[in-house]
């Protein structure tokens, strides 16, 4: 194996084998062993080892090499390279004794064969049985030259006892080559279990190849076609492909059917998009076998980086129509080889020029036309003009040689000649001779079928007859005779297809049929000097395009004098109607083919309106005040005209005639004057005057064109200056006068309307002036908010027209009103109203304002709403804090909203010395002691120091008191606006009311307010407590009577005393008084019963006749 590998050049010696030390030292013998059972170590370890050891380096890799290859085959032996090149017997012969053990393990059991496509990934499992009861463990690693190209799964195998295990091997090659490799399954050691080595051998086979990418392209047999292909690199590696190009007609079956997930992409280059003429279809033509190659490619390498681009260019020239297939193949021997498809196919020729036919003809002058229009663009095209009721005969010559094909061979052999021959060719200028087509068909293999005696004819229109097949001589050529039928006016076109094994030839013919001249009317209107613009369609429903020629008739019609009718689609001629005058305007239009003398011809017929306006007229100015502006007026006639001006506007003046001469504009002044402001908007026309014609054409010429001229006229009018401007002061939510004076200078009365503008101005509307004198007009204004303003006063009447005064309006902010002055006591408050007025119908919002809110207490929102032509009352209280006036007894309160404006109230209070305060009252069941407190406010702004007492009228005894203050004798101290509680009790010892006085009084020596006394009345009533199965007694009458009864009631003790608790037993209202029980006294008694009249008396007495019952002892 290593003397293959090497090819024989220098093998080693050939050696007997005597000792295991010195003729194993070398590893030669330990390599040719390993590669007998594993004879891909040789490429992998063996292939660089020296043969003919000269030094102890060269040794080392050689054992080296040993030991690479055994720790590949994953022979686990503890040997080293020093032991190779040092060896010991012994050792070399229990290492020998090993490998005669392990080796023969390492024979394949088996070969696994993978067949796939190029590219495409092919899976296969491998079964491991374990017929022995432990559980063996392998380690899987594929080794090998094309071990790339293969993948295991798992890399760690564990079979159970008595079980078995799959392996997953995967197969994907880069390659077209078959590629080698082993399978090896190392047995790993556990514990005692130890199974053998296993080897697979692992080949493979490209039976089919799925291109990269497919490229369409289209060409027209025997024309060049340059394109370029972009080539990508599948691979995940980068290098340099080889390209090879391959051709064949069977490559398309092989490659059918697997282009799902392919790039497809198209080049075309074909003068036509026609793939049937007659019953010859180009896409289904046979092609034959013996033509040479249609595909070219001058690259021969490419360089390609991982997953990228290049770009190639490659030639299509085919000789024959039909399809055509071509691989290309790229392939690099580090990397990996790939495919490229191309599919071609072959479409009809160009049509062919027949210089020498006898049948063309161009003898009318649109025929000579049409051929200097188109040129030689469509020198190609055999026409012929015939009449649509007769029938056209004619014969083409057809030469015997093809110029295209004749080309084509040249470009063809000139691919296939070398380096050298084409310079040779060029130094003697035959690179394109005849001789290079002559040569390429000598080298082409001779067909069976080839049949270039005849052609077949085809055609595409049912209009034409040809024969079937025609003769075809090799040096006169052929005649090829035809007969047309039309089927009525129009153009014809056809291509013509003559076909045999070696050539294919199409000629284009076209026939017109000249229709007779039609006619259509189109009608127009539209106003004087305007222009509308109708677009004629035109229809060309023929494959080439149409020249036209366009004649007009008619003074008002305008047009292009040609235009282009693009085939297969629908043109418009614009045709323009422009009148110069009033009235009816015929004309005619006439489209002529140039291409074939097809006339076209169309009546005009427009009608002349009134004119639209030549321009609008602006003119700005300010009332009473002229402006003017000029225009200029167009005699739009040959002749010198009149024209007379007209408007309906009052205020614009201007020369009531203008004679203007043929063809020219004159200027004409404008000038209005108006007398009002606003907008006015008329016309401003001129209109010629009939028979008006001047000069030397007068007396021969009699028109009655009429000619008229108008414009749109618009005057803003500003406001004049004013006469005057006054300045008004006035305060808020007040009035103010003034007159002014108008005088009228006319003989007639004037009545002037008047507008009056600005916040608060108002007045009468109208007002009326005597002839020749003068009035006096009133304005009032009456301000509501604060500030400056401006306003104006507008007269207006139909004779003196329009002026206005204007107003400068100052609304300064209101005095306050002063309201009547406010008194009231130390310790009390006086109230007042203030009224809130509202003209407005709707409500308003109006915010209040207080400036001293200590001594000043508005009994409302500071917020208030006031109703639609209504009004409120506001309530403010005044709280004196010292004797007499001050400054801190003064209030402003203003009033703000924003619909009624700004004011503002002020309040003076005065504080005088206090009298009786408002009473305390106070309850108590009969019997009992009550307690409570009397709250003293000081109402000054400053601490005082008062002394209190109590004053009692009610007495039972001398000694006993009704009511007792709880406060001592001493002076206390009461800070400013503090309050100071005072505790006494209240204690009835009889059912009547009690009364008393507690007096607190300023003392300080000095002060205004020493002495000042606050006397707060206390009125005690003592309450009866009644049980609670008591009824109460009813006493029943009559609406507006009177009616008397005595209440008796019965009570269960014999004596009231203060400490008893007396309960009620009966009672009950009676006419009369009944009769006692036995036992019971009745004594008539009276007993004072007292309540308060009025606050100035301090008690007034009421006696009462009671009568007390008593029980029996």
């Amino acid at each position: 194996g290593i003397n293959a590998e090497y090819g024989g050049e220098n093998p080693p010696p050939t050696r007997w084998i005597v000792s295991f030390d010195n003729d194993l030292l070398d590893g030669l013998v330990l390599a040719a062993l390993l590669s007998s059972y594993c004879p891909f170590l040789v490429k992998l370890h063996f292939s660089d080892m020296y043969l003919n050891v000269r030094s102890p380096e060269e040794c080392f890799h050689n054992a080296l090499s040993i030991i690479h290859a055994l720790r590949t085959l994953g022979i686990d032996y503890d040997i080293h390279p020093t032991d190779i090149m040092q060896p010991n017997a012994i050792n070399m012969l229990l290492f020998i004794t090993h490998l005669y053990i392990t080796l023969p393990h390492y024979k394949p059991k088996t070969t696994v064969m993978f067949e796939g496509a190029l590219h495409q990934p092919v899976f296969k499992e491998l079964k491991v049985q374990n017929p022995s009861n432990k559980t063996i463990s392998y380690c899987v690693s594929v080794v090998g030259e094309d071990k790339s190209s293969f993948s295991v799964q798992p890399a760690t195998l564990n079979i159970s006892a008595n079980s078995h295990a799959l392996i997953k091997v995967r197969f994907s090659s880069c390659w077209l080559h078959p590629c080698n490799a082993a399978l090896m399954l190392v047995s790993r050691r556990t514990g005692v279990a130890c199974g053998s080595t296993l080897v697979f051998s692992l080949e493979s086979l490209v039976n089919d190849i799925f291109p990269v990418s497919t490229v369409h392209v289209e060409s027209a047999v025997y024309k060049l076609l340059k394109f370029p292909l972009t080539v990508t690199n599948p691979l995940n590696v980068g290098g340099t492909f080889k390209i090879a190009l391959v051709e064949s007609k069977g490559l398309k079956e092989g490659l059918k059917g697997r282009k799902k997930q392919q790039n497809t992409t198209k080049q075309q280059n074909t003068t036509t998009s026609d793939t049937t003429i007659g019953s010859f279809d180009v896409t289904k033509a046979a092609v034959p076998t013996n033509n040479p190659s249609s595909f070219w490619c001058s690259e021969t390498t490419v360089e390609l980086a991982p997953g990228g681009t290049a770009s190639l260019q490659l030639e299509f020239l085919p000789l024959a129509p039909g399809p055509r297939n071509c691989a290309l193949l790229f392939s690099c021997p580090n990397v990996g080889e790939f495919l490229q498809n191309i599919e071609g196919m072959g479409l009809y020729p160009e049509p062919l020029n027949l210089s020498r036919n006898k049948d063309i003809r161009l003898s009318s002058p649109v025929d000579r036309l049409r051929q200097d229009i188109l040129g030689s663009g469509s020198s190609t095209v055999i026409r012929y003009r015939c009449d649509p009721e007769k029938e056209l005969q004619g014969t083409l010559e057809i030469p015997a040689e093809n110029p295209q094909k004749m080309q084509a061979l040249i470009e063809t052999a000139q691919h296939r000649m070398s380096e050298t021959e084409i310079r040779r060719r060029k130094l003697t200028g035959t690179l394109a001779s005849a001789s290079v087509a002559c040569l390429e068909q000598v080298n082409k293999e001779p067909s069976k079928t080839d049949d270039t005696d005849y052609f077949d004819v085809h055609c595409n229109s049912k209009h034409f007859v040809f024969p079937e097949r025609i003769p075809c001589d090799p040096v006169q050529g052929a005649k090829l005779h035809f007969s047309f039928q039309a089927d009525g006016q129009g153009f014809y076109p056809a291509k013509v297809a003559l076909v045999n094994n070696a050539d294919i030839r199409v000629y284009e013919l076209e026939v017109t049929c000249t229709p007779s001249t039609t006619q259509a009317e189109i009608l127009f209107s539209a106003p004087t000097m305007q222009s509308v613009v109708q677009e004629i369609p035109i229809i060309n429903e023929t494959q080439h395009d149409w020249n036209l020629s366009a004649v007009i008739e008619g003074d008002a019609y305008l047009g292009p004098p040609t235009m282009l009718a693009k085939s297969s689609s629908t043109s418009l001629y614009p045709l323009m109607f422009k009148p110069l005058y009033q009235g009816e305007i015929e004309g005619e239009l006439t489209l002529t083919n140039v291409a074939n003398g097809t006339v076209h011809k169309f009546k005009l017929s427009g009608s002349g309106l009134k004119p639209l306006p030549q321009e609008t007229v602006t003119l700005r100015c300010h009332a009473r005040q002229k402006s003017s502006h000029t225009v200029y007026v167009h005699n739009p006639s040959e002749r010198r005209k009149t024209f007379q001006a007209y408007t309906d506007l009052d205020c614009i003046v201007g020369l009531h005639e203008i004679s203007i001469e043929g063809g020219i504009s004159v200027p004409y002044e404008i000038t209005a004057y108006p007398i009002k402001q606003g907008v006015y908007k008329g016309v401003f026309s001129f209109e010629s005057i009939r028979g008006s014609v001047s000069g030397r054409e007068s007396s021969s010429s009699n028109t009655t064109e009429s000619h008229s001229v108008w414009y749109s006229v618009e005057i803003i009018v500003d406001p004049p200056p004013p006469e005057k401007t006054v300045d008004l002061f006035c305060e808020a939510r007040k009035a103010l006068t003034l007159e002014l004076s108008i005088s009228n200078p006319t003989d007639t009365e004037v009545v002037f309307d008047v507008v009056c503008e600005g916040e608060g101005i108002s007045g009468p509307p109208t007002v009326s002036v005597g002839p020749k004198t003068e009035a006096c007009y009133e304005i009032l204004y009456k301000p509501t908010f604060i500030g400056k303003s401006a306003g104006k006063v507008v007269f207006v009447s139909e004779e003196l027209g329009e002026f206005w005064y204007e107003l400068k309006l100052n609304a300064e902010k209101p005095r306050p009103v002063s309201l009547p002055p406010m008194s009231a006591e130390l310790g009390k408050s006086e109230t007042t109203l203030i009224p809130v007025r509202n003209d407005l119908p709707d409500s308003c919002l109006v915010n209040i304002t207080l400036s001293n809110t200590s001594h000043f207490v508005l009994h409302s929102q500071r917020k208030v709403s006031v109703p639609g032509s209504g009004k409120i009352d506001l309530e403010v209280s005044f709280l004196p804090s010292s004797l007499g006036t001050s400054d801190d007894h003064t209030c402003h309160i203003e009033f703000s909203s924003p619909q009624l404006g700004e004011w503002s109230y002020t309040l003076q209070g005065q504080g005088v010395r206090p009298t009786v305060m408002e009473p305390v009252n106070i309850s108590c069941s009969l019997g009992q002691v009550t307690q409570t407190l009397l709250p003293f406010k000081n109402p000054l702004d400053h601490p005082i120091t008062v002394s209190c007492k109590l004053l009692e009228r009610n007495k039972v005894e001398r000694k006993d008191e009704l009511f007792e203050l709880l406060v001592g004798e001493d002076l206390i101290t009461v800070a400013e606006r503090g309050v100071l509680e005072l505790p006494f009790t209240f204690r009835p010892l009889n059912m009547a009311q009690a009364a008393a006085y507690i007096v607190v009084e300023v003392v300080e020596e000095g002060s205004p307010v020493d002495g000042v006394k606050w006397q707060f009345p206390v009125k005690g009533t003592p309450v009866f407590n009644v049980s609670k199965g008591y009824q109460l007694p009813v006493i029943s009458c009559k609406s507006k009577e009177r009616k008397e009864a005595f209440m008796e009631i019965i009570l269960d003790t014999n004596s009231v005393k203060p400490t008893q608790n007396v309960k009620y037993t009966e009672a009950s209202i009676r006419e009369k008084p009944s009769e006692l029980r036995e036992g019971w006294k009745k004594k008539e008694s009276e007993q004072q019963f007292t309540f308060s009249l009025d606050e100035t008396d301090l008690l007034t007495l009421q006696h009462c006749s009671t009568s007390h019952i008593s029980p029996p002892a």
